[in-house]
């Protein structure tokens, strides 16, 4: 399609070149279409990761509200990934996600949801990152659609064990907390995720799973037009007891 205005520019800025002394009857003209930027050929509106991360596994969930009409999607699963414990979902529905030795698992979407939002679900599972005396110091990767735009909006919900606390908020994420205790029931005050399992599944129509321990710590982050990274600190309740413990005693002596 013909950029009419700037050829228009160009026209005017020909015939008022001094160097034409007289009118013409013809001129030459190259005209080349302006190249557009193309869309992406998937996109994805919501995203949603829960990560469950204990001394022995690295459980994930991811749910994404993703549009193309494209047949099949090719998921890049996290290194390490255990390749038979790969399950996927489309709406609710149970389908098969073959996975190669390198990594990718196959999504084949179902012909009517091709070219409309779906929401396409994922779990697998991996060994933790390694620990050093009982401190935790890693960058955690979610599973990602090659070929797909970021998401527009995204939520991480991160569960740790009981003992195991979180002791400097991701740089890349924001915070997606709030302090509890304006009753008795929720006495001491906590920091408590804004939004629980089944409010995200709700938000991005996930289907519904039972939840995960009650006992674990919660925490949970945001992110806008960017697939995340979770870079995380986090320190086991023996080793903080005995930091505490080593510096009050050195304050006393």
């Amino acid at each position: 399609m013909v950029d009419r205005w700037r050829l228009r520019l160009y026209a005017i800025a020909i015939f008022s070149d001094p160097s034409w002394t007289k009118a013409v009857t013809s001129t030459d003209w190259v005209v080349q279409p302006q190249l557009a930027e193309r869309a992406a050929a998937i996109t994805i509106a919501k995203a949603w990761v829960q990560t469950w991360l204990s001394t022995s596994i690295r459980q994930e969930r991811i749910a994404l509200a993703v549009t193309t009409a494209q047949e099949t999607l090719r998921v890049r699963l996290p290194a390490g990934t255990a390749l038979a414990s790969v399950l996927a979902a489309v709406n609710g529905q149970t389908v098969a996600a073959p996975v190669r030795e390198t990594g990718i698992a196959r999504i084949d979407l179902p012909a009517a949801v091709r070219g409309r939002e779906c929401v396409v679900e994922l779990w697998y599972s991996l060994e933790p990152p390694d620990r050093t005396a009982g401190l935790l110091n890693s960058d955690l990767r979610p599973a990602f659609i090659e070929g797909a735009a970021p998401p527009r909006r995204t939520y991480w919900r991160l569960l740790l064990p009981a003992a195991e606390h979180l002791l400097i908020p991701p740089g890349e994420l924001e915070d997606e907390m709030t302090w509890s205790g304006s009753s008795p029931v929720d006495w001491p005050p906590a920091r408590r995720p804004l939004l629980d399992q089944l409010q995200l599944e709700s938000w991005i129509r996930a289907s519904r799973q039972d939840p995960l321990p009650r006992s674990a710590n919660e925490y949970l982050f945001g992110a806008l037009g960017r697939t995340p990274t979770l870079h995380l600190i986090s320190a086991n309740r023996r080793l903080l007891v005995a930091l505490g413990s080593g510096g009050a005693l050195a304050l006393g002596l």
